[in-house]
Protein backbone atom coordinates (compact mmCIF):
# COMPACT_ATOMS: atom_id res chain seq x y z
CA UNK A 1 0.00 0.00 0.00
CA UNK A 2 1.42 3.23 -1.29
CA UNK A 3 1.38 6.44 1.03
CA UNK A 4 0.41 9.83 -0.11
CA UNK A 5 2.94 11.40 2.18
CA UNK A 6 5.84 9.05 1.17
CA UNK A 7 8.15 9.15 -1.76
CA UNK A 8 9.82 5.78 -2.68
CA UNK A 9 14.28 5.32 -3.86
CA UNK A 10 14.99 2.05 -6.00
CA UNK A 11 18.97 1.07 -5.59
CA UNK A 12 20.29 -0.85 -8.64
CA UNK A 13 23.17 -2.96 -7.81
CA UNK A 14 25.71 -4.85 -10.17
CA UNK A 15 26.34 -8.23 -10.30
CA UNK A 16 29.48 -7.54 -8.43
CA UNK A 17 26.88 -5.98 -5.50
CA UNK A 18 28.12 -2.27 -6.15
CA UNK A 19 25.96 0.44 -6.37
CA UNK A 20 24.92 0.99 -10.28
CA UNK A 21 22.52 3.85 -9.82
CA UNK A 22 19.59 4.66 -8.42
CA UNK A 23 15.92 5.88 -9.54
CA UNK A 24 13.37 8.16 -7.60
CA UNK A 25 9.46 8.11 -7.89
CA UNK A 26 5.90 8.58 -6.15
CA UNK A 27 5.26 5.20 -6.45
CA UNK A 28 6.55 1.85 -5.63
CA UNK A 29 6.70 0.44 -9.21
CA UNK A 30 10.43 0.36 -10.65
CA UNK A 31 11.49 -2.19 -13.01
CA UNK A 32 13.32 -5.40 -11.60
CA UNK A 33 17.04 -4.36 -12.79
CA UNK A 34 18.35 -1.10 -14.59
CA UNK A 35 18.74 -1.70 -18.52
CA UNK A 36 21.36 -0.69 -20.60
CA UNK A 37 19.19 1.68 -22.31
CA UNK A 38 17.78 4.07 -19.76
CA UNK A 39 18.22 7.42 -20.50
CA UNK A 40 17.99 10.45 -17.81
CA UNK A 41 16.46 13.35 -19.08
CA UNK A 42 19.34 16.03 -19.27
CA UNK A 43 18.95 19.42 -17.63
CA UNK A 44 20.19 21.99 -20.22
CA UNK A 45 21.80 25.12 -18.44
CA UNK A 46 21.36 28.60 -19.69
CA UNK A 47 17.59 27.78 -20.40
CA UNK A 48 16.56 30.18 -17.57
CA UNK A 49 17.11 32.04 -14.53
CA UNK A 50 15.81 29.15 -12.23
CA UNK A 51 17.00 26.75 -13.83
CA UNK A 52 20.70 28.08 -13.26
CA UNK A 53 19.72 28.78 -9.81
CA UNK A 54 18.59 25.68 -9.26
CA UNK A 55 21.88 24.03 -10.31
CA UNK A 56 23.92 26.25 -8.08
CA UNK A 57 22.63 25.64 -4.99
CA UNK A 58 22.56 21.93 -5.83
CA UNK A 59 26.27 22.49 -6.14
CA UNK A 60 26.81 24.62 -2.99
CA UNK A 61 24.89 22.00 -1.08
CA UNK A 62 27.15 19.13 -2.47
CA UNK A 63 30.33 21.26 -1.54
CA UNK A 64 28.54 21.85 1.70
CA UNK A 65 28.32 18.23 2.48
CA UNK A 66 31.92 17.00 1.71
CA UNK A 67 33.89 19.45 2.53
CA UNK A 68 33.71 18.95 6.57
CA UNK A 69 34.23 15.36 5.76
CA UNK A 70 37.31 15.56 3.24
CA UNK A 71 38.79 17.76 5.89
CA UNK A 72 38.77 15.53 8.57
CA UNK A 73 39.08 12.04 6.40
CA UNK A 74 41.69 13.12 3.97
CA UNK A 75 44.29 13.19 6.94
CA UNK A 76 43.34 10.67 8.97
CA UNK A 77 43.34 7.61 5.38
CA UNK A 78 46.96 9.42 4.57
CA UNK A 79 48.28 8.80 8.58
CA UNK A 80 46.31 5.64 8.48
CA UNK A 81 48.18 4.67 4.91
CA UNK A 82 51.92 6.40 5.82
CA UNK A 83 51.85 4.62 9.04
CA UNK A 84 50.83 0.88 7.79
CA UNK A 85 54.01 1.39 4.99
CA UNK A 86 56.45 2.44 8.18
CA UNK A 87 55.66 -0.38 10.07
CA UNK A 88 55.47 -2.86 6.78
CA UNK A 89 59.52 -1.38 6.56
CA UNK A 90 60.01 -1.90 10.10
CA UNK A 91 58.61 -5.09 10.38
CA UNK A 92 60.22 -6.52 7.28
CA UNK A 93 63.56 -4.96 7.65
CA UNK A 94 64.09 -5.16 11.63
CA UNK A 95 67.35 -7.15 12.61
CA UNK A 96 66.25 -7.40 16.41
CA UNK A 97 62.68 -6.01 17.64
CA UNK A 98 62.22 -5.12 21.31
CA UNK A 99 58.31 -5.04 22.21
CA UNK A 100 57.09 -3.44 24.81
CA UNK A 101 53.42 -2.01 26.30
CA UNK A 102 53.13 1.03 24.85
CA UNK A 103 55.92 0.95 21.53
CA UNK A 104 58.14 -1.58 19.47
CA UNK A 105 61.69 -0.98 18.93
CA UNK A 106 62.92 -1.74 15.64
CA UNK A 107 66.66 -2.32 14.73
CA UNK A 108 67.20 -1.67 10.88
CA UNK A 109 70.66 -1.76 9.27
CA UNK A 110 71.93 1.49 8.11
CA UNK A 111 72.01 -0.13 4.65
CA UNK A 112 68.07 0.39 4.82
CA UNK A 113 68.45 4.38 5.84
CA UNK A 114 67.75 5.66 2.03
CA UNK A 115 64.38 3.62 1.80
CA UNK A 116 63.42 4.99 5.56
CA UNK A 117 63.77 8.58 4.55
CA UNK A 118 62.47 7.83 0.98
CA UNK A 119 59.40 6.67 2.90
CA UNK A 120 59.27 9.79 5.55
CA UNK A 121 59.08 12.47 1.89
CA UNK A 122 56.66 10.27 1.19
CA UNK A 123 54.80 10.94 4.44
CA UNK A 124 55.62 14.18 4.90
CA UNK A 125 54.74 15.22 1.19
CA UNK A 126 51.08 13.16 1.70
CA UNK A 127 50.46 15.85 5.09
CA UNK A 128 50.87 18.34 3.26
CA UNK A 129 48.60 17.58 0.23
CA UNK A 130 46.10 16.18 2.96
CA UNK A 131 45.88 19.55 4.21
CA UNK A 132 45.81 21.45 0.80
CA UNK A 133 42.37 19.28 0.01
CA UNK A 134 40.13 21.48 1.55
CA UNK A 135 42.12 24.26 -0.05
CA UNK A 136 41.56 22.61 -3.16
CA UNK A 137 37.36 22.15 -3.12
CA UNK A 138 37.58 26.03 -2.00
CA UNK A 139 38.98 26.58 -5.29
CA UNK A 140 36.19 24.86 -6.15
CA UNK A 141 33.18 26.60 -4.77
CA UNK A 142 34.98 29.91 -5.87
CA UNK A 143 34.98 28.43 -9.96
CA UNK A 144 31.40 26.73 -9.30
CA UNK A 145 30.21 30.53 -8.25
CA UNK A 146 32.07 31.74 -11.60
CA UNK A 147 30.72 29.01 -13.87
CA UNK A 148 27.01 30.20 -12.71
CA UNK A 149 27.77 33.52 -12.97
CA UNK A 150 28.95 33.50 -16.73
CA UNK A 151 25.42 31.43 -17.25
CA UNK A 152 23.42 34.67 -15.48
CA UNK A 153 25.45 36.92 -17.30
CA UNK A 154 24.49 34.99 -20.56
CA UNK A 155 21.00 35.00 -20.00
CA UNK A 156 21.17 38.84 -19.17
CA UNK A 157 22.58 39.38 -22.24
CA UNK A 158 20.27 37.11 -24.55
CA UNK A 159 16.93 38.73 -23.10
CA UNK A 160 18.73 41.99 -23.49
CA UNK A 161 20.92 41.70 -26.64
CA UNK A 162 20.85 45.68 -26.96
CA UNK A 163 23.78 45.83 -24.05
CA UNK A 164 26.26 44.36 -26.55
CA UNK A 165 25.11 45.75 -29.48
CA UNK A 166 25.64 49.07 -28.27
CA UNK A 167 29.00 48.26 -27.75
CA UNK A 168 31.85 49.31 -30.51
CA UNK A 169 34.45 46.47 -30.06
CA UNK A 170 35.50 44.77 -33.12
CA UNK A 171 34.81 41.12 -34.74
CA UNK A 172 38.06 39.94 -36.82
CA UNK A 173 36.70 38.07 -40.42
CA UNK A 174 38.46 34.91 -38.64
CA UNK A 175 35.81 34.86 -35.96
CA UNK A 176 33.08 35.12 -38.77
CA UNK A 177 34.13 32.61 -40.38
CA UNK A 178 34.88 29.80 -37.47
CA UNK A 179 31.07 30.13 -36.94
CA UNK A 180 29.22 27.87 -39.13
CA UNK A 181 25.81 29.84 -37.86
CA UNK A 182 24.33 32.70 -36.88
CA UNK A 183 23.13 31.32 -33.34
CA UNK A 184 26.93 29.66 -33.07
CA UNK A 185 28.35 33.43 -33.93
CA UNK A 186 26.00 34.88 -31.52
CA UNK A 187 26.72 32.32 -28.63
CA UNK A 188 30.29 33.47 -29.79
CA UNK A 189 30.09 36.91 -28.88
CA UNK A 190 28.10 36.36 -25.68
CA UNK A 191 31.21 34.11 -24.41
CA UNK A 192 33.68 36.88 -25.12
CA UNK A 193 31.69 40.09 -24.09
CA UNK A 194 31.35 37.71 -20.77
Amino acid sequence: MENSQSFYICLYRGENGKNLGHALSNSADFPEKISKDVTIDQVNVGTNFGTIFDLFCESMLGYMDILPFIAIIGSVITDGIQNAELTEFCESNSVNTIRRDQSDIFEIGVNNYSEYRSIEVRRKSAQLVSKQVPKMLLIGIVGSLDHYLAQIMKEILKKFPAMISDSDKTISVRDIFKSGSLEEFKDFLLDREI
